[in-house]
């Protein structure tokens, strides 16, 4: 008998009009427009998990003139091949763990969601100062707030310490220094907690006494905005005696910045750029930002990766932003999930049952049907304060190229 096996590496995903096979290994696709009911069929049956990724090439439906040509291209792109044997051959779909998790929760009546999920917190950003606003480059971006409106010191050392004994993975803070009345408390805290502490602070608003005074953050994350040209005559090209870890990001909103960015500090571990989205500037992130169906299609991904974007928002998950008025928040453009003052843990419940942040995956609208949709990074916040999707074309891959 004839079959059919595709190659271990190898997804399949379908829709009412086009097939694509993907192998993350090779970067090889086969991108094939559905337009007979027998080619459905024959690429249904490779994308059903049951035939582990194996179909009998004898029945005569499937070896159709259509049918001949797909298996061809398969072949050819290597990824699949064609074998005789009397028995099944052993093959197998990609296949991890990383989907099973919230069908074995539904499943389980005897587990309390609050207490399985708090396994997966990996981080929490404190925003010590300021209020967020509908526009506030904070939306996008970890960056100090506007305003001095402190958050109250006692609750948030009693939701740090819940934080610390569920075992999130690192604490951030995000400060304007000497703003918060109760920094120095707050400080001498951090100081003494045995995670990863992460400190963001706008370059305008450090001096070398405040590099003294955070010494002990593991990484300090130095932003600027509007203020490129001038950052090599800051502090932060003085502070080599100091031992310290410190990172400049740089916010891009604008094709001139972006080019002097790559011209002058490309190869610099130190330095990265993030691009952030003002509202008038969707030309730049088209130009800059977006990929186009062709780059997607070309990328080399692990497996793993694939994976986890079916299942979670790799942008977010894990990560709690808490602001200044108590509100805790997974997707800050969202409502938030909580404040300061319930239990973490069921916060983290909230949060895993609404799939508002963490488990926002583009099986919605309006990627929800296209090819790609597994290629392409997360859902981030640029698309939704622009309403555009992440890649250039804005549409459903849904036809060969």
């Amino acid at each position: 008998m004839n079959w059919l096996r595709l190659e271990n590496d190898t997804f399949v995903w379908v829709n009412s009009r086009s097939a694509l096979l993907y192998n993350p290994a090779t970067g090889q696709h086969l991108l094939w427009h559905i337009d007979s009911p027998e080619a459905e069929s024959f690429f249904r049956s490779m994308a059903d998990s049951n035939n582990l990724s194996c179909i009998i090439l004898d029945e005569k439906p499937l070896m159709i003139n259509e049918t001949r040509k797909i298996i061809s291209k398969i072949a050819s792109l290597n990824l699949g091949r064609v074998v005789q044997t009397n028995e099944p051959p052993v093959s197998y779909p990609p296949v991890l763990n990383l989907q099973s998790d919230p069908f074995r929760m539904k499943n389980n009546e005897n587990v309390r969601e609050d207490l399985y999920w708090n396994t997966y917190l990996k981080e929490v950003v404190f925003y010590l100062t300021g209020t967020l606003s509908a526009n506030d480059i904070a939306k996008q971006e970890v960056y100090p707030l506007n305003g001095d409106t402190p958050l109250p010191i006692n609750p948030v050392l009693h939701f740090l310490d819940e934080c610390l004994r569920i075992g999130v993975d690192s604490i951030s803070i995000c400060i304007k220094p000497g703003l918060h009345p109760s920094e120095s408390r707050l400080l001498n805290v951090l100081r003494s907690i045995p995670v990863k502490k992460r400190l963001y602070i706008k370059a305008s608003d450090m001096t070398i006494s405040d590099l003294r005074r955070y010494d002990f953050f593991d990484e300090i994350i130095v932003l600027y905005y509007k203020d490129y040209e001038a950052e090599t005559n800051t502090f932060i090209n003085k502070n080599d005696d100091l031992g310290l870890s410190i990172k400049k990001r740089f916010l891009i909103d604008n094709e001139k910045d972006y080019s002097f960015n790559n011209e002058i500090y490309q190869g610099d571990e130190t330095i990265s750029a993030s691009p952030i989205f003002t509202g008038n500037n969707q030309q730049f992130f088209c130009d800059n930002v977006f990929l186009s169906h062709s780059e997607i299609l070309g990328q080399k991904l692990d497996k793993r990766i694939i994976f986890a974007r079916q299942r979670a928002n790799l942008n977010q998950f894990g990560v709690l932003s808490v602001l200044p008025d108590g509100n805790v928040y997974s997707n800050m453009l969202g409502r938030p999930i909580g404040t300061i003052k319930e239990p973490i843990q069921s916060i983290i419940g909230a949060e895993m049952k609404s799939k508002k942040g963490w488990l926002k995956t583009r099986d919605t609208k309006p990627c929800h049907q296209c090819l790609c949709k597994w290629l392409c990074p997360s859902p981030t916040a640029y698309e939704e304060l622009m309403k555009h999707p992440a890649c250039l074309e804005g549409t459903e891959l849904t036809t060969e190229e």
